[in-house]
């Protein structure tokens, strides 16, 4: 499945095409693949192509990274993602002095799109209290659930830089951001209606995108004492997911039960998965 996946992000284009999701799908292989060397390190070598194609914008010598360093970058494009890869990319492959030099420019234009950012507020693109300061109540439209999800999964990982000037109060928004999670009411596959099947797929892809905030997108395992609630969802809906015929959404339900250490040989929806 790796090598066909190789081999579509690898036509011609489709890195334009995907954008970050391309970095993302190929680099997975060196976060999963600390078993399989031969796969990690070919995610790093195609890993490392990729990262320089869609940073060329902040590689090129003569582009004033002031234009590109703007609070937008980060909010609304990829400068996040690409800064965090990019740190992992030379912390994981051998010593790359191209390497070395795109993380410096990526860590420059994320400095200056922060500064510009100014404070936490305008970095996330709403006021904190307004959304976390009330009880949880669920809504169909999870769009910006999702976001929400995804972005606390980026700010950790500018947290994780000790390079990056990110905003007082970003690490405490996102433990704050995780409490909120765990008083948030997933609904699980038993209350949905057959009609309402399609609003299951994409309530169960947010909820299965949550551990990515503590993974860091699978580099680091996540614990069942981090959240049960979220351990609980999983074992509880797994087998709708796989009958409800969603390939793509039983993926992500398998691909969360081992960042947790399940394995085919210990865990038997794993296996089944």
């Amino acid at each position: 499945a790796y090598s066909e996946l190789v081999d579509f992000i690898g036509r011609a284009g489709m890195v334009e095409t995907l954008g970050a999701d391309a970095l993302e799908a190929i680099i997975s292989g060196a976060f999963a693949g600390s078993n399989m060397p031969d796969i990690q390190t070919h995610a790093l070598v195609q890993g490392t192509d990729i990262l320089f194609e869609l940073s060329a914008p902040y590689l090129d010598p003569e582009q004033d990274l002031k234009e590109l360093g703007k609070c937008s970058e980060l909010r609304d494009g990829i400068l996040a993602k690409l800064v965090s890869y990019a740190l992992y990319i030379k912390q994981q492959a051998p010593h790359n002095a191209t390497v070395d030099l795109a993380l410096e420019r990526l860590e420059n234009a994320t400095n200056l799109a922060l500064v510009a950012c100014g404070t936490l507020q305008e970095l996330l693109g709403f006021e904190p209290s307004s959304r976390l300061g009330t009880p949880p109540i669920f809504t169909e439209d999870v769009s910006d659930m999702f976001g929400m999800v995804v972005q606390g999964a980026d700010l950790i990982g500018l947290l994780a830089n000790p390079r990056l000037q990110v905003p007082n109060g970003t690490s405490d928004y996102v433990a704050d951001f995780w409490n909120y999670l765990s008083r948030y009411p997933f609904p699980g596959f038993s209350d949905y209606k057959d009609s309402q099947l399609y609003n299951f797929d994409q309530n169960s892809y947010v909820v299965t995108h949550i551990p990515y905030i503590v993974t860091g997108y699978q580099r680091h395992q996540i614990y069942v004492s981090d959240a049960p609630w979220l351990f609980s969802y999983l074992r509880e809906n797994f087998y709708a997911a796989m009958e409800n015929f969603e390939h793509d959404l039983l993926a992500e339900f398998v691909d969360n039960l081992r960042q947790y250490g399940c394995t085919e040989e210990n865990d038997v929806q794993t296996r089944d998965g």
